[in-house]
């Protein structure tokens, strides 16, 4: 999976679910799932 950091705008993937744990880049807990494509073509509409 992957994920980005709303703080830091950090990038990086993870083998497990990732939600509450900190960024490993600046350490800030504003970790999402990174919308897929698709997802985001989906809010156009």
């Amino acid at each position: 999976m992957k994920f980005v950091c709303l703080n830091c705008n950090y990038r990086f993937e993870s083998e497990t679910e990732y939600t509450g744990k900190p960024c490993p880049y600046c350490g800030k807990k504003e970790v999402i799932k990174e919308p897929s494509a698709e997802d985001l073509l989906k809010g156009v509409e």
